[in-house]
């Protein structure tokens, strides 16, 4: 009886893209997207840069910021990210009717439900001006 071998080898796939990663894990959806299709009471998750706060009664906002666009997201937590803060956030869309003349200028929103991640924006290095340099070019 002659007896043949057979070699397993497994070789582990290492992705190098983790921002598609995270794409495919959490369905990450772009804000443009969201504009466009206007989609009522879909849970969504986004990812983007904190652009502005604003604070009201009760809740606050803050506009969050990807690569396609910007959209303000509705949030009663009391810890707020900053200004400059990366999130990955889901929540729920809303929208809001403004009629103006007869005409629909309503917005689309983001109810916060929870944010899944957060990384503070980077630290500037030493000796960084903060100031704009407003000095003439020689």
């Amino acid at each position: 009886m002659i007896g043949g071998g057979v070699a397993c080898t497994s070789s582990a796939v290492v992705d190098l893209n983790p921002v598609q990663n995270l794409v495919n894990q959490f369905n990450i959806t772009s804000i443009d997207q969201l504009l466009q299709t206007k989609p009522q009471n879909a849970v969504v998750t986004l990812r983007g840069k904190v652009q502005a706060i604003a604070p009201l009664v009760g809740n606050a906002a803050y506009q969050l910021e990807d690569a396609s666009g910007k959209i303000w997201i509705l949030t009663s937590n009391p810890e707020l990210p900053k200004v400059g803060d990366i999130l990955l956030v889901k929540g729920q869309t809303r929208y809001e009717l403004i009629l103006i003349a007869g005409q629909d200028r309503g917005e689309l929103y983001i109810q916060e439900q929870e944010i899944l991640e957060r990384q503070p924006p980077p630290a500037r290095p030493l000796g960084t001006n903060l100031l704009p340099n407003n000095s003439p070019s020689p």
